[in-house]
């Protein structure tokens, strides 16, 4: 794609900035000669050239500037300076300085800061507009992503790497967008080079930070800050203005998961909010584990807050008497944070050739239902295809366990202060192999096959022999399934973190490895950290015995790190047997719902199916609602085997009215109950809890996690699976040399770009009369907001909510 430093004539082109090696040739010769490494490199010279001209003219009135890099500028909220330089040294007396004097409100429109450019006609100010928003979008995230295959693993990659690495497929659709700029007319188009200076302008506002790990088992992988996230979150008007602190007792109505047990009387009380301010001539603030005198004289200490106001019946205790978070927020607001943790896997490549990247993803429990199923408040944290989940769980884990000792500290853009902000986790989101992982299970194929009780499945021992061969007998199957559908006594922490430390001392000691293998047969607990340091403990002393054999255990146990267990039993506040509620898309629609329905279509003959085809075909579901499609026969038939959550959804509200004449009375009253639970489950309020329960009881640990969570559509992970395409898509469009870190750059970048869109704050430094700086909160100006207000292709690829939400905001 030729540039416009190309002059044509005729059919002939010429190199603007290297005539020499390309004069008069061919349109073929042009593009060859574009695409070298000279040409490169002088093009990069120019724009250099052109930025540090586009500065020089900022401070010389006199001088013409780039118009186009103008307006990208100011549509972009940013000051006209694409090196980066501080723009407060170039802002005209009495515009942005004096501003910034109005006080921590003043809201800063940078895009006010310079004159629109010269004779630019309406059509054009538009498409300038446009480009600002969805160049830097195009450069940070890409579109249509090539279906490359990459499992590359992290390797040893250069730190100093450019920050915005442009994939050449995405670098190729810039050049298209750039070219069609140029065909309508639009003047002094900017060059790649600039539009990345553009981008790192950005970052300087308002950056996100990365950190790099090397895990336990030595895989190198990249986390965003965790931090920052909060951070982001309590600045955002969008988010805070929906997001919950306290937990709520709403009685027998269920909706949220702060109403529900976990948060509200199991969660540790030293991670919720810990104070409630009663504003008034001067504030007071009232903090849990403190004396607090009641009115009518009685002395008590609260030890759980919630949303309810404790003014009408409490005075401030003046004692000495102190909750360690008082002295830490120093007269601040100290508000909790609780999340709920997701971890999936998915492939990197667009082939059917597997590419496995584990994810972890973050939601906050304080949000509204609605809102959290919503991609806009779904936080990437890490990605890696070679460091599995537990080990990037470790780096999860340092960051929490800094922030919970120190705080958070970040700017309320409610309350338009500082706040100190407890972060926790209230739950480990996945399906069933990872919450498993999560728990420290074996998994559902393991003769104690529940991660969340003691019961047992299939035994061995209680089967006869007959004829030399292991069977079942009537009553041990009997026995099974009376067992199966009960809850069994409680999975606690202590059991599993002994039977793991008891494995770990029996390698140490020696012990034959078939003691480990019974350990984990007989209680179903396999610690995948723990087991890496076993193997590297037996491979010790593979083929020694004796004294030698002694000596060379100690030897590796000796070098064996400080943690060798999961990190799950580092997070403070979380059981991983009862915090890792049932996910009802895989236990449901995947499971129960998929396997019926197949065995319902295999159960029929070919005419059968026919049938069944046109009456799905021909059924009106019109009464389900408006976002329900109509359903595809021929698809839910003949594909039984590859529908998707959305399709099982669908069937389990008709199956029963195509079904009823072609399958025997006992399973069509099991398709009854199912049909049943399915609303159930998906039922987004529960007006009266006790009435709600007893009517199922086919996933029995559901109960209670939805006592614990709130309804079950509150910890559905759909919106979770959905993230797992633009996933894949950042892994296809990176470099491949270091897959966690460039999918981590650029999550960074889709959040700092939501941010920035949202009205969200950042901090700036500005300089003071006396020569020092001060820090300052500002948003993005009114230019750059518009795009996020308004409904478009830049709100449906971000993930904004609808342009509803900002009416109350009075943005």
């Amino acid at each position: 794609m030729l540039d416009a430093d190309f002059l044509r004539q005729g059919n002939l082109w010429t190199c603007l900035r290297c005539p020499t090696g390309c004069f008069e040739q061919d349109i073929h010769h042009a593009i060859r000669h574009e695409n070298t490494q000279k040409h490169r490199t002088e093009m990069t010279h120019y724009t250099d050239e052109l930025c540090a001209a586009q500065t020089a003219a900022l401070n010389e009135p006199h001088l013409q500037t780039n118009p186009l890099l103008d307006a990208i500028f100011i549509a972009s909220g940013l000051p006209l300076n694409p090196l980066g330089q501080d723009p407060r040294q170039q802002s005209p007396p009495g515009s942005f300085n004096d501003e910034l004097d109005g006080g921590i409100d003043m809201e800063v429109d940078f895009g006010e800061l310079n004159p629109p450019p010269p004779s630019m006609e309406d059509m054009h100010a538009r498409v300038v507009s446009s480009v600002s928003v969805s160049l830097r979008h195009m450069v940070d995230h890409g579109f249509n992503p090539s279906a490359v295959d990459s499992d590359n693993g992290e390797g040893d990659v250069p730190e100093d790497e450019d920050e915005f690495v442009v994939n050449v497929n995405a670098e190729d659709e810039l050049e298209v967008i750039l070219w069609q700029l140029k065909q309508h007319g639009v003047h002094a188009v900017p060059s790649i080079h600039q539009i990345k200076s553009v981008g790192r302008a950005i970052d300087g506002l308002c950056g996100v930070e990365i950190n790099r790990y090397i895990g336990c088992l030595g895989h190198t992988y990249y986390m965003i800050s965790l931090e920052f996230i909060v951070k982001m979150a309590f600045a955002n008007p969008l988010v805070r203005s929906v997001l919950e602190v306290y937990p709520e007792d709403s009685g027998p109505k269920l909706e949220e998961i702060r109403q529900a047990r976990c948060w509200l009387e199991e969660h540790d009380a030293r991670l919720l909010t810990p104070m409630y301010r009663v504003e008034g001539r001067i504030a007071r603030d009232f903090y849990t584990d403190e004396p607090t005198l009641l009115k009518n004289g009685m002395l008590c200490m609260p030890f759980r807050s919630d949303c309810c106001d404790p003014t009408g019946c409490i005075k401030l205790w003046v004692e000495p008497m102190t909750n360690p978070w008082r002295l830490k927020a120093n007269g601040h607001r100290v508000v909790a944070y609780p999340v709920l943790l997701y971890c999936d896997d998915t492939s990197g490549n667009r082939s059917k050739k597997w590419n496995e990247h584990n994810t972890f993803l973050m939601n906050a429990a304080g949000l509204p239902r609605e809102h959290m199923q919503r991609e806009y408040n779904l936080s990437f944290i890490c990605t890696s295809n070679i460091a599995p989940p537990l080990e990037m769980l470790e780096g999860i884990v340092e960051q929490l366990e800094s922030c919970q000792e120190t705080g958070i500290w970040a700017y309320d853009c409610s309350y338009h202060d500082i706040i100190l902000v407890i972060i926790s986790v209230l739950a480990l989101l996945g399906d069933n192999p990872m919450q498993s992982e999560f728990a420290c299970h074996a998994g559902l194929m393991s003769k104690f096959f529940c991660r969340c009780c003691w019961v047992k499945g299939k035994d061995v021992a209680d089967m006869l022999e007959v004829g030399g061969v292991k069977k079942e007998t009537v009553q041990g199957m009997v026995s099974r399934i009376t067992r199966f559908m009960k809850v069994g006594a409680a999975r606690t922490t202590a059991e599993t973190q002994s039977i793991s430390r008891q494995m770990l001392e029996n390698a140490s000691t020696l012990a034959r490895q078939k003691e480990n293998v019974d350990l984990q047969t007989s209680t179903g607990v396999k610690d995948t950290i723990l087991r890496f340091f076993l193997d590297k403990l037996e491979k010790a002393r593979k083929s020694l015995s004796g004294h030698a054999a002694r000596q060379a255990t100690r030897e590796a146990y000796s070098r064996l790190p400080a943690n060798t267990f999961s990190p799950v039993w580092r997070i403070r506040g979380l059981n991983p047997h009862s915090d890792t509620p049932i996910e009802i898309l895989h236990v449901v629609l995947l499971g129960f719902l998929k396997y019926f329905w197949r065995d319902a279509v295999e159960r029929l003959s070919a005419v059968n199916k026919a049938i069944v085809e046109a009456r799905l075909s021909s059924l009106d579901v019109s009464g389900l609602g408006p976002n329900v499609a109509k359903p595809r026969g021929h698809t839910l038939v003949h594909y039984a085997g590859s529908l998707v959550g959305r399709d099982f959804r669908l069937i389990s509200q008709v199956a029963v009215f195509v079904l009823y004449d072609m399958l025997e009375t006992k399973i069509l009253d099991a398709w009854a109950a199912l049909c049943v639970l399915v609303p159930l489950l998906w039922m987004p309020t529960i007006d009266n809890l006790d009435n709600y329960m007893p009517k199922f009881h086919l996933i029995l640990h559901v109960v209670d996690h939805i006592r614990r969570f709130g309804p079950a559509i509150t910890f559905a992970t759909e919106v979770h699976e959905s993230y797992n395409s633009i996933i894949r898509g950042w892994s296809i469009n990176s470099n491949r040399m270091a897959p966690s870190r460039d999918i981590a750059r650029r999550a960074a970048g889709l959040l700092r770009l939501r941010h920035l869109l949202s009205g969200g704050y950042f901090e700036v430094e500005t300089d003071k009369s006396d020569g020092t700086t001060q820090t300052e909160l500002i948003q993005a100006g009114v230019n750059p907001r518009i795009y996020g207000e308004q409904p478009s292709i830049i709100t449906r690829k971000l993930g904004f909510p609808l342009s509803e939400s900002f009416s109350h905001l009075g943005m």
